[in-house]
């Protein structure tokens, strides 16, 4: 009568399992509230890359309008010194 028993339920157990595994899962408040955290991490990160990326780009056109400022410089110079040659000839 046991051995019947055990059986059963081992037959009732293999069933559950296998109907178990073709449900679809159902959402949990714990997945559910960790998806939301998750695009809350990911926008935090998208908004850092960006403030990352608006400061190279701000540094870059710094370093640029330095250069062509230099540029301008040097060419007003030797506009000057060819002007004093000029004058000296």
């Amino acid at each position: 009568m046991l051995q019947g028993h055990t059986a059963h339920y081992l037959n009732v157990r293999k069933s559950n399992t296998k109907t178990a595994d073709t449900t679809t899962p159902t959402t949990t408040a714990a997945t559910t509230l960790k998806g939301k955290t998750g695009s809350k991490i990911k926008e935090k990160e998208n908004t850092r890359e960006e403030e990352r990326k608006n400061k190279v780009d701000k540094e870059t056109k710094r370093q640029k309008k330095e250069e062509e400022e230099e540029e301008e410089e040097e060419e007003e110079e030797e506009e000057e010194e060819e002007e004093e040659e000029e004058e000296e000839r």
